[in-house]
């Protein structure tokens, strides 16, 4: 999880980093219990990861691409959820929704409907039941893990 940290670290001075809303690492639920591993030094980390993309060959826009995605697991982190008297889920605030569906490029009803409610199918007919705020959290941290894991597998796979 060591880029997390790189591009926290050098968003402010690094326009392709804050152009996708990628901020200190200060300001993120999964990176501001530790924010510097010792004996790490991240901007000099990160030149080396961008080294090594433009070496492998991912141009501008890929990186762009890749960099989106991080940023949408940071913010997505630090989604947090309401709860109303029946038990249902709701997004607390739409900052962090906004850039989260900004950055993946899906609409924002959409990501909220997909956290927050389940489709369930039964005999050939669709229901829809909202979620518990457990639930939505649950599904929120499947949704950044996925990506995550998606975005190494691609990497890995150039």
């Amino acid at each position: 999880y060591h880029i997390f940290y790189q591009v926290c670290e050098c968003a402010p001075e690094n326009k392709a980093l804050s152009d996708v809303s990628i901020e200190a690492a200060t300001q993120y639920d999964i990176t501001k219990t530790t924010l510097k591993a010792n004996n790490t030094d991240d901007r000099k980390n990160f030149a080396e990861t961008k080294q090594a993309m433009d070496f492998i060959g991912f141009d501008a826009e890929c990186q762009t691409n890749i960099f989106k995605v991080l940023s949408a697991i940071l913010h997505a982190g630090n989604m947090s959820f309401s709860e109303n008297a029946k038990n249902e889920a709701d997004v607390a605030s739409d900052k962090y929704l906004t850039t989260v569906s900004s950055m993946l490029g899906v609409d924002e009803e959409g990501m909220r409907k997909a956290l927050c409610i389940r489709k369930i199918s039964v005999g050939g007919e669709s229901l829809e039941k909202p979620e518990t705020q457990e639930r939505a959290m649950s599904t929120r941290d499947a949704l950044s893990k996925m990506l995550y894991a998606k975005l190494f597998d691609f990497v890995v796979e150039r």
